[in-house]
């Protein structure tokens, strides 16, 4: 996904502002709400058992993001296709978790003792590439590929240490634009759905996964077209 947003990028980067008003170009802000759900596993493998604990959550979370979108194909108002790249401004962060696990210090019998263990994450850097394709009078489909990295804030009695995950997922959206008319500026209202998929992070005997996180968010953006 690093690799696809730099070329992205150079593509964009390659043109001078003369040539974006030649070429089609469109950049704007988004505001974003989205609701969350997924599902958290905590699983240690200890000598002669396995411990596993879950739970499942569902979070509402307010976000702006940026854009930028190069036409690719438009023969006329309603019939347009376009390949845009977009950044999450910000942080997302989630509630502490914890759990008490009996810590067997290396020993079967003998050491067993109760420990919390507490973990935080933040979700950044979500960036999104996509293609908008206009459907009519108006109304556009775009799907892309997102990509967000969970970093995982741990205070964890056990001893454990996990590494940063990155997360990756589909895109579907539908959306209605509107024209300002004014100084070339536009308006759409959006909604889109991302499914993630599965990923864990491992640290020792210890596992961490993230099971079916999914998101639907609505959208409203303001743009200018060059």
């Amino acid at each position: 996904m690093k690799k696809i947003t730099i070329a992205i990028l150079m593509v964009f980067a390659s043109y001078s502002i003369t040539s974006a008003m030649e070429l089609g170009i469109n950049v704007g802000v988004t505001g974003n709400v989205g609701v969350f759900h997924g599902e958290g596993q905590d699983s240690a493998t200890g000598p002669n058992e396995v411990d596993v604990a879950k739970d499942d959550a569902t979070a509402v979370a307010g976000y702006t993001s940026f854009f930028i979108e190069k036409t690719l194909w438009n023969s006329g108002p309603l019939s347009r296709i376009a390949l845009g790249y977009d950044k999450m401004n910000g942080v997302l962060s989630s509630e502490t978790a914890q759990n008490e696990r009996q810590d067997h210090n290396g020993e079967v019998s003998t050491g067993d003792f109760a420990v919390a263990n507490n973990i935080q994450v933040d979700f950044e850097n979500m960036e999104t590439i996509y293609v908008s394709v206009d459907l009519w009078n108006g109304v556009y489909a775009k799907m892309g590929e997102v990509s967000i990295d969970m970093i995982t804030n741990e205070s964890l009695g056990t001893g454990a240490s996990y590494d940063n995950i990155g997360l990756d997922a589909k895109m579907f959206g539908l959306g209605f634009e509107k024209d300002i008319p004014f100084y070339g500026m536009f308006m759409r209202f959006e909604g889109k759905y991302m499914d993630f998929e599965n990923e864990q992070a491992v640290s020792g005997d210890n596992t961490i996964s993230i099971i079916g996180l999914e998101g639907a968010s609505g959208a409203l953006s303001i743009g200018k077209s060059f």
